[in-house]
């Protein structure tokens, strides 16, 4: 499925010291259009059409999120990123309806948090923009560790949703990717997004990564488990979709 496989030494540089690298045309343009109309209809499906951030990590079987998400060629790029084998952890949709506001940045480590390398491979479907809410990230920040951090949104029965920093967040670099196109980030690289300010959607995926020795922190009985042995999430692909809403990490 990827239009390309190798990169030069230079991208594997600038993923350690930056903590994100952009991978140019990973994807034909071709190939991303046909996944982009398979995200739509996931995020119809899942009836979240006009969604802040719709995020649904289900994907059917046979289909070429399927492919994308349990092919071994993706999976290669990010082991050769990470230096080491490394497996599927979470992948979801991540569309930004028309008019709707900035997400605002965060750490993927300040949800469930993991002890080893893991990534996020953020694939444009179609073009991301500054104008239409395209991933913003701070370079270098996942030198630092896990930042502090605090809720979103808070219900009026004290639930919380989402992440963000508990610090302002005021230098950052606006990624702007056309179809097929990623920007592969690590865990603990510092990102968010801008609003969408244009009548379409803003259409990508997450295809989130560890390597084979990465644990993650299971709150429930605060015991650290190996994430190749216990997975945090059912990932699998699905015969048919569900009705409700769904947020991913």
């Amino acid at each position: 499925m990827l239009a390309k496989h190798q990169f030069p030494e230079s991208q594997y540089q600038e993923y350690a010291d930056q903590g994100y690298t952009i991978l140019r045309g990973l994807i034909s343009k071709e190939q991303a259009a046909l996944l982009r109309q398979e995200v739509l209809d996931v995020v119809a499906a899942r009836n979240m059409p006009d969604s802040y951030l719709a995020q649904s990590h289900e994907y059917l079987v046979g289909s070429a999120l399927d492919e994308l998400n349990n092919g071994p060629e993706l999976r290669k790029v990010v082991s050769d990123f990470m230096g080491g084998d490394s497996s599927l952890y979470l992948p979801f949709t991540a569309v930004k309806g028309a008019h709707q506001g900035p997400f605002l940045f965060h750490q993927d480590n300040q949800y469930t948090r993991h002890d080893g390398k893991s990534c996020n491979c953020w694939i444009a479907f179609g073009p991301c923009t500054e104008a239409n809410g395209t991933l913003q990230v701070v370079p270098g920040s996942h030198k630092h560790g896990v930042y502090e951090s605090k809720a979103m949104f808070v219900d009026e029965d004290g639930n919380e949703s989402h992440r963000t920093m508990a610090e302002e967040v005021t230098d950052w670099v606006d990624v702007e990717l056309e179809p097929g196109d990623a920007i592969l980030f690590d865990r603990l690289t510092v990102h968010g997004s801008s609003a969408n300010e244009t009548d379409e959607p803003r259409i990508a995926y997450a295809v989130q990564f560890h390597r084979n020795d990465t644990k993650w922190l299971d709150k429930e009985d605060d015991t650290w488990k190996l994430l190749k042995e216990d997975q945090r999430w059912d990932i699998a692909p699905v015969e048919k979709f569900s009705a409700l809403a769904q947020v991913g990490e």
